[in-house]
């Protein structure tokens, strides 16, 4: 939703806002001052919406919807990720060998959707997760036996105090 006041004469303020539904908007015109002889201002008052958002999910990485599907992550960040509803799950792997240490950090918007990870040892026991409230989730483990390492990432609620459905993500990955 997008609008612009204009007062007569040369001084106008401009609202823009991104708007994620279908509902009903109320809008709120208030003179703050008047130092005219006539009391009150003429004004024109213009709506626009444009078409609604869309989640982009990274489609170059599907499928990885489950364990059995995982993609191997490079070790670094990787950016433009993403989760378009709550249904929707990245499952992502690495080998680590027996005493080294796997790291993911999941940066994003949290009022986007909150973004929550689990990490799996190569039994596929999990032994960490991140659950928090901030813009950012992190897993860490020392592998005391070596294998495919697995972990999932999920949009654990999408409040919709963000402006898209769903929520993007860049995960950065460590092995020592």
């Amino acid at each position: 939703l997008g609008g612009q006041l204009s007062p007569s004469g040369t001084n106008y303020k401009e609202k823009a806002y991104d708007v994620a539904g279908p509902d009903t908007f109320r809008i709120k015109v208030e003179m703050t001052y008047d130092r005219g002889i006539t009391p009150g201002c003429a004004y024109s008052l213009k709506v626009t919406r444009g078409a609604a958002p869309v989640c982009t999910d990274d489609t170059a990485n599907e499928p990885n919807d489950s364990s059995a599907t995982a993609k191997t992550a490079a070790l670094g960040v990787t950016n433009n990720l993403g989760l378009c509803m709550t249904s929707t799950k990245d499952f992502w792997k690495r080998t680590v060998n027996t005493g080294q240490t796997i790291t993911v950090k999941l940066d994003f918007e949290h009022d986007e959707g909150d973004i929550e990870v689990k990490l799996y040892d190569a039994a596929g026991a999990e032994v960490d997760s991140g659950s928090g409230s901030t813009d950012s989730e992190t897993v860490t483990y020392t592998a005391t036996t070596g294998g495919s390492f697995s972990w999932k990432v999920f949009l654990y609620n999408d409040s919709d105090r963000g402006v898209l459905p769903g929520n993007t993500y860049k995960m950065t990955v460590t092995v020592q």
